[in-house]
């Protein structure tokens, strides 16, 4: 037996090789790579809904710059920690103050858009006082929506100043469809920002809106749950008259004539009537008789099997 010298030098050859080669392959130095954390979904949410208000061209453009810089500001500030509770408060502040403003400016859209519609379409059906109370909303619409933080598209607030609301009769009726059909689109783009957002509707433009429902005279609406009460006369027959329940008349506490179950007879002031003698000490004295009883209850409380079980365990 013997060494083989020669073919055990491969191996230590074959790595030694190897080691050199890898001397010669470039290898790609790990350089300080900065890595940023995503931004909170409200604040991308934000940025998505300004772009598709500027992409609609729904609102003034001094808004959309405005809004833009203040999230300009929040990414420098807060860019590194996003997720602290700084930064999350100012992008919730920012987020519900804009769905406020989108909010606002769309009630008054609709109000205007319903006013517009009830003017053009059903005009000799309204009273006269019903046609007041149409062009005063249409009018304060007009006035929200031109002044406040967000205001609508300068465009389309200048036609609207520019009808004549005692004379619908003579403007294009394709051009007041054209106008109505942009603020139902406006308005619902508007209602996205609040749809995408935290919370509903703020109360008081629910309550605007309830009272911006006025009376529409002898024609129907729309109807709604803040719209009412009261219904087109005449819908279902003639109209049934109230019920006459005749005069209330008091009764008299005295005199029992006439008086029905449930009738109050009368209330006065009364109080307690105290003894003020004071009642003496008594002594319960002594029971003289023997208890007894207690046998019949023990033996009534059983069973006939349980009695012969307790007989035969005492026996």
């Amino acid at each position: 037996m013997k060494w083989n010298r020669a073919r055990c030098l491969y191996p230590v050859i074959g790595a030694i090789f190897l080691v050199g080669l890898s001397l010669y392959i470039p290898v790609g130095e790990l350089g300080n790579k900065d890595y940023q954390t995503s931004a909170p979904k409200a604040y991308e949410d934000l940025w998505n809904s300004i772009e598709e208000l500027e992409q609609h061209d729904v609102v003034e453009e001094e808004y959309i710059e405005d809004i833009k810089e203040k999230i300009d500001l929040l990414d420098q500030q807060n860019s590194e920690d996003w997720f602290s509770h700084t930064s999350l408060e100012a992008i919730d502040s920012l987020k519900t103050s804009h769905e406020h403003n989108a909010a606002k400016l769309e009630q008054s859209l609709r109000k205007a858009e319903h006013a517009l519609q009830s003017l053009d379409h059903a005009a000799a059906q309204l009273s006269q006082e019903a046609k007041q109370q149409l062009m005063s909303e249409f009018g304060e619409a007009l006035e929200n929506m031109s002044k406040g933080a967000m205001q609508l598209n300068e465009d389309l607030l200048e036609q609207l100043k520019g009808l004549d609301m005692r004379e619908l009769t003579g403007v294009d009726k394709e051009k007041l469809q054209a106008m109505r059909e942009r603020m139902r689109a406006s308005a619902e783009q508007l209602k996205k920002q609040r749809d995408e957002g935290i919370g509903p509707e703020p109360k008081e433009m629910a309550d605007e809106e309830s009272n911006s429902q006025g009376d529409q005279g002898d024609c129907g609406g729309k109807g709604g749950i803040s719209r009412g009460p009261g219904h087109v006369p005449g819908v279902l027959g003639d109209e049934i008259p109230p019920l006459d329940t005749g005069d209330f008349k008091g009764i008299d506490p005295k005199s029992l004539d006439g008086m029905t179950p449930g009738d109050l007879l009368g209330t006065r002031d009364t109080e307690h009537e105290i003894e003020e003698k004071v009642a003496p000490r008594l002594d319960g004295g002594e029971v003289n008789s023997q208890s007894s009883g207690g046998d019949r209850v023990w033996k009534n409380s059983l069973m006939p099997g349980e009695q012969r079980a307790l007989k035969q365990f005492f026996k």
